[in-house]
């Protein structure tokens, strides 16, 4: 065997080597997301609070769209929980279980509301900012 065809199975080998890690790094996150998602954790920065939790201590409020009506607390209030300092400063990422993502301001979680169904309504932005499946909110 030539030199450069050597090469090009050692870096043949090497890419199948990586494409491998990375494939059980996903699949081990996936399950870990699962769990939390399913023993019904909502993870806030490096919080994890239960949904029961947050609705025994959050209100819950009724919001009316053209989508139909929706109950939930308010994101804000989800925030304030989880011991966010200054929580007005920040933005926010809202995380799906699939891993769809919006971000959106301090202003906008006042407005959103999180049902108990995981569901977080923003009546006033875009339908793309409605988040089914949440699991997890970060900081940025």
């Amino acid at each position: 065997m030539k030199k450069p065809e050597k090469i090009v199975i050692i870096i043949a080998i090497f890419l199948l080597s990586m494409g491998l890690v990375s494939g059980v790094y996903i699949e081990k996150e996936t399950d870990e997301n699962e769990t939390i998602f399913a023993d019904g954790y909502l993870e806030v920065e490096d919080s994890l609070l239960t949904m029961d939790n947050i609705f025994s201590r959050c209100t819950c409020h009724n919001h009316v769209t053209n989508r139909g009506n929706y109950t939930g607390v308010s994101l804000s209030c989800v925030i304030n929980i989880s011991n966010i300092q200054d929580p007005e400063i920040h933005d926010y990422a809202i995380i799906a279980l699939d891993g769809y993502t919006k971000t959106v301001s301090w202003m906008d979680m006042k407005e959103g509301i999180l049902t108990d169904e995981r569901y977080a309504v923003f009546s006033h932005l875009p339908r793309a900012y409605w988040i089914k499946d949440v699991l997890r909110i970060e900081v940025k």
